[in-house]
């Protein structure tokens, strides 16, 4: 457990009795990793947190710039195992401890290499977002399998947002309303996806700024939007 932790994680340590010397001293006799929900991607049963730490990694990994994410998956027995995720010189690698899974047989800390990362939309609406060219049995690690419209505009407090159509910017705003009315319709749009459609080419740009992400939108002026290979019919227009 010690050797696999990483700088900034946030542990519970439970040490045994403290010897009478000056300083007093005394020795770490079990680590436990706890959940950070105010920086850990958390995914529950029931619920999920902080999905904008997901996007800002995969953001980072794009622009081909090194970045850390520590995943959380709650299993329905309440158990949580711990992926952290790395991303340096071009290559990823995951670091998973299911030490504190009490419902498996052999708990262990793993390391996968993996070479590339994808995500698609699922036919049951959710969008996939996997490892590839892994080393494992598979060849491929799911990072998060999800309802797209949690993804799609992960929650976050977004405090402007601008609408570029050609070279023109037809909207820059930071109005509640207005703000809200757009962040509604592109999460409660319907998603389709576009690999295996012909497209056109996008008319322009929506760009949400938010206190830990900016999310990039191509926009098509019949109303649409497209963001991870997925066209969302939005019914959006702005004059």
């Amino acid at each position: 457990m010690a050797n696999s932790l990483m700088r900034g994680e946030k542990v519970q340590v439970t040490h045994g009795a403290v010897a009478e010397s000056y300083p007093g001293q005394s020795s770490a006799i079990a680590i436990k990793r706890i959940v950070d929900e105010e920086h850990d991607m958390v995914i529950a049963p029931d619920e999920t947190i902080n999905l904008v730490a997901l996007e800002q990694f995969i953001q980072k990994t794009e622009n081909n710039e090194e970045a850390t994410m520590r995943g959380v998956n709650i299993t329905v027995e309440g158990s949580s195992v711990f992926d952290t995720f790395i991303f340096q010189n071009g290559e990823y690698t995951v670091r998973e401890d299911a030490t504190q899974d009490n419902f498996v047989e052999v708990e262990t800390i793993g390391e996968v290499s993996c070479q590339q990362l994808e995500y698609y939309l699922t036919d049951d609406q959710n969008i996939m977002i996997e490892l590839t060219g892994c080393d494992n049995d598979t060849g491929v690690l799911e990072i998060a399998n999800l309802p797209f419209k949690d993804m799609i505009v992960p929650e976050d407090i977004y405090h402007r947002v601008e609408v570029i159509v050609g070279e023109e910017v037809v909207l820059d705003t930071t109005d509640e309303s207005e703000k809200e009315e757009i962040i509604t319709k592109i999460r409660e749009g319907t998603p389709q996806s576009v690999m295996t459609m012909t497209m056109m080419a996008p008319e322009g740009e929506i760009i949400l700024y938010g206190k830990q992400a900016i999310i990039h939108f191509d926009y098509q002026e019949v109303g649409n939007v497209i963001r991870y290979n997925t066209l969302v019919e939005t019914g959006l227009t702005f004059d």
